[in-house]
């Protein structure tokens, strides 16, 4: 039933009705194709399209995430079935995406990549412990970080596929809070824990976009934005090193492309992943908007005053369902009942 309705709602009337009574725009963000061969969660190609085509069927507009900002700075109105898709990170596999699948509906992609990963300095550490993890031979995995040695150790049960996937939520969040300065050489000592051999690189399906592909990218439309140099969490670095890792990502940027971007995502984007620092140095480095991963949709009022640098995306989902009701006056509402209890 709720896979019917709710395709049906977003599609209906009370949609425009909805949009005049206040603007809101969705903006979603997308990471990884799915390989479950490789324990990499993500999308299906073909729900990719499925949702895709809903879009254009029923006449949405598919914006740039920079025109839709444009147009709520300058006070001109969005069209009222306007939507934005991005994508973090700068896989291989993104590049893919964004050519065979956004590509087919034209539709305009702002990628926030990780520049030291782009650069082939680095593998982003999140994305080495899901390699960990999954090739594990351990039934579990106790762990002690050694930044806090009086805190309990954990154990993380590696029995099966759930129990490896809690593990990895688990390690991920727990190294999120830890100082992030050494989160590489923690990560390096979490392989010997593991007993799993640590490569030189990212194995293929980790592997980067190259700096041509993204080249590629921006002549076809396309938008780069920094998300870091090194996707290490900026609330757990002190100040230079968190400046640097903005300032220095969007320079990067400029020098291997030619394309400039004032906007910028903060790694993994939690409200604790960035704070009133972070949101003060973006503005003190010139840009002009800071994406977060907290859902809700984008309105008038986040361009005003210091909320532009905590703008909302929606996680992009799987199903159509969810999907629709992101797009719809169904989640402005939630939008609103969220925003009474915060106050």
């Amino acid at each position: 039933m709720r896979q019917r309705l709710l395709p049906l709602l977003a599609a209906s009337p009370l949609q425009e009705l909805a949009f005049r009574q206040g603007e809101f725009l969705p903006v979603f963000v997308a990471h990884r194709l799915a390989q479950p061969e490789h324990g990499i969660r993500g999308h299906q190609p073909e729900q990719l399209r499925e949702q895709l085509e809903w879009l254009r069927r029923h006449r949405w507009q598919l914006l740039s995430l920079s025109t839709a900002l444009q147009h709520l700075e300058e006070g001109r109105p969005l069209p009222s079935r306007s939507v934005v898709f991005t994508i973090d990170d700068g896989f291989q596999d993104q590049y893919d995406m964004a050519m065979e699948i956004f590509g087919d509906y034209d539709c305009p992609l702002t990628l926030f990549v990780i520049t030291g990963f782009l650069d082939g300095a680095l593998w982003p550490w999140d994305d080495q412990l899901l390699y960990l993890i999954h090739h594990c031979p351990l039934p579990a995995l106790n762990y002690q970080p050694e930044s806090s040695p009086d805190s309990p150790p954990l154990h993380l049960p590696l029995g099966d596929e759930e129990q490896r996937r809690q593990a990895l939520y688990t390690l991920r969040d727990h190294l999120k809070l830890q100082p992030n300065h050494q989160i590489y050489d923690e990560v390096s000592r979490l392989y010997r824990l593991a007993e799993v051999e640590q490569p030189s690189g990212p194995p293929r399906p980790f592997w980067p976009m190259r700096w041509d592909q993204a080249r590629d990218l921006v002549r076809r439309g396309h938008h780069l934005a920094p998300h870091g140099v090194s996707h290490r969490i900026l609330t757990r670095l002190n100040h230079q090193e968190a400046r640097r890792e903005i300032s220095n990502s969007r320079q990067i940027i400029e020098d291997r492309t030619g394309f400039s971007s004032s906007l910028f995502a903060y790694p993994t984007g939690r409200s604790q992943d960035y704070g009133q620092r972070e949101m003060a140095l973006l503005e003190d480095l010139g840009f002009t908007a800071g994406l977060t991963t907290e859902p809700g949709h984008l309105r008038p009022h986040h361009l005003t005053g210091p909320q532009r640098y905590a703008l909302p995306r929606f996680g992009l989902p799987t199903s159509l369902a969810d999907f629709c009701q992101y797009l719809s006056w169904i989640e402005m509402l939630k939008d609103e009942w969220r925003r009474l209890r915060r106050r």
